[in-house]
């Protein structure tokens, strides 16, 4: 060992659990210098203070030593209150070891809370490592004390060097007032270096807060996520923005590169950003200068390439008669459509679970815009029923589409997945379609009683089970499948395809961990 360098010894060590990074100081002198070696440490992250990290991983009795002994990490994430470090060298206001990312969840908005919340980044700013902070916001049953968040906020946004600023979660409803560093005008005097900025929030994002961070760093920001997009958002949420600085501010960005957003006003000036090329939008009608302007975006915006389009639940109260979704996806499919030059090569379309009116009408208007598309190569749908779509989809209709993907629309009305690989519909798609890639989300929660059904009943015998299973479940095939998705979190993808093995035309289609099957080694069920 003695022959080895330091460098390669430090990249051994790095792979070593602390503990026994720990105990490697006790072998020699060598060793124990090189435990506290940058290149040692710089990959880990520490959890500090946190129940959540107590709950999931248990005491941490060597957490002191890991903290004075480590020059730096890539992350400390940590949560306010914090509870009672063991030694002086656990409290992150005090500590000398410098993180890259800061993660800091925000459960109390009390003044004492947010000062130590506010002192944690000031000490990572002062070690002169620190590029992304993440704060993640929890009490929401009340309006948070003024003080308390424009010393939160300002912090923020008077912190130099950072490359991302991530905010999200519920606290209230934050009104409109300004959280930005008195006496600094709109722009201030930040000096541009952010490349992502973040906030998501709910009821609604600080929007003057955004804008100032917006203007702050025009010259270098890539991408954009303001207001709150996520399957099951809370139907009291607003989901659009009354800024009228903000579109004028995106419109401007000279990098700006992705944008997740709801409609806003003066939306269609957007595209006059060139450099943008992938666009995430939460759609919901409301006021008629909003719709014309995303509208006008859509028609417009020849230089995206990807478009996400999500359809929120409905809000409480609203009045049918004003709020049609179905139409206005129609709208918004038209428009994109409507030049038939436009460039978009990404298509995706995520109705939310009580958001079902959303699709009567969108979905087979979908189907028969699809021609106006030239440039379309791949199609998510997360849709009750994508059937008039796929039952569209020809080399005439759609001449580039290399791949569309099925999720699942998380309703009561769950289909199997198997029983669609085994379907005639898939069958067809891909005889008509050689070129074609189908990627399906796994899951079998369609079926009347699969073996994902957790509340089936366990006195049930073997034979009863089998003959309630729909046909493709009794063939008991693809063995490979079976435990997708059980008890995981992240959903698990299968991909049919019909074109010899080894020879596809698109082998990036190919790079990924899911589950590849030829169409010929799936077996017709009618």
């Amino acid at each position: 060992m003695d022959l080895l360098p330091d460098d390669v010894l430090a990249m051994v060590m790095s792979r070593l659990d602390v503990e026994d990074l720990l105990a490697c100081r006790l072998v020699c002198k060598r060793l124990a210098g090189l435990a506290q070696h940058p290149d040692v440490w710089r990959r880990r992250w520490i959890g500090v203070g946190d129940p959540l990290s107590l709950q999931l991983y248990g005491p941490m009795p060597w957490l002191c030593q890991e903290l004075r002994l480590a020059p730096c990490v890539r992350e400390i994430w940590t949560a306010v209150p914090l509870l009672s470090a063991a030694c002086r060298h656990g409290d992150l206001r005090t500590t000398s070891c410098a993180a890259r990312v800061l993660a800091i969840t925000v459960r109390k908005f009390g003044p004492k809370h947010v000062a130590k919340a506010v002192q944690i980044v000031n000490q990572q700013v002062a070690l002169g490592r620190l590029r992304e902070v993440r704060l993640t916001l929890r009490a929401r049953s009340f309006i948070p004390p003024k003080d308390a968040m424009d010393l939160l906020f300002g912090t923020l946004a008077s912190t130099p060097g950072l490359e991302m600023v991530s905010i999200e979660g519920k606290c209230g409803n934050l009104g409109d007032r300004t959280w930005i560093p008195p006496g600094t005008g709109q722009r201030g005097t930040i000096t541009p270096s952010l490349r992502t900025f973040r906030c998501e929030m709910v009821p609604r994002p600080p929007e003057p807060f955004c804008d100032y961070m917006l203007a702050g760093h025009a010259a270098t920001l890539e991408e954009v996520h303001i207001g709150y997009r996520h399957m099951f958002l809370s139907s009291s949420a607003s989901t659009t923005l009354a800024s009228t600085s903000t579109a004028r501010l995106l419109a401007g960005m000279p990098n700006l590169r992705k944008l997740s957003c709801p409609l806003m006003p003066g939306l269609g000036r957007v595209a006059a950003c060139e450099s943008l090329r992938e666009l995430e939008l939460t759609v919901q009608r409301d006021t008629e200068a909003n719709v014309h302007g995303v509208l006008e975006l859509l028609r417009s915006a020849l230089q995206i390439r990807s478009l996400h389009l999500h359809f929120p639940n409905r809000p409480r109260g609203a009045d049918d008669d004003k709020v049609d979704d179905s139409e206005f996806g129609v709208e918004l499919i038209s428009e994109l459509a409507s030049t038939g030059r436009s460039q978009v090569q990404t298509l995706s379309i995520d109705v939310d679970v009580e958001g079902l009116y959303s699709q009567t009408l969108l979905v087979p208007h979908l189907a028969t815009r699809l021609p106006s598309l030239p440039a379309l190569r791949r199609l998510v749908l997360r849709v009750v029923d994508p059937a008039p779509v796929v039952a569209a989809i020809s080399p005439l209709t759609a001449p580039s589409l290399r791949s569309i993907h099925i999720l699942d629309n998380y309703t009561h009305s769950h289909m199997c997945s198997h029983e669609f690989l085994h379907g005639r519909e898939l069958g067809v798609l891909l005889s008509r379609n050689p070129l074609l890639h189908v990627v399906v989300e796994y899951s079998t929660t369609g079926c009347p009683k699969s073996e994902d059904d957790e509340d089936s009943d366990e006195d049930s015998d073997e034979e009863d089970l089998y003959e309630e299973k729909c046909n493709a479940c009794q063939l008991n095939c693809h063995k490979e499948l079976e435990g997708l998705n059980k008890g995981e979190e992240d959903p698990k993808f299968v991909g049919v395809f019909t074109h010899p093995t080894g020879q596809c035309p698109c082998p990036e289609y190919h790079a990924s961990d899911w589950i590849w099957i030829h169409i010929n080694d799936i077996q017709p069920v009618y």
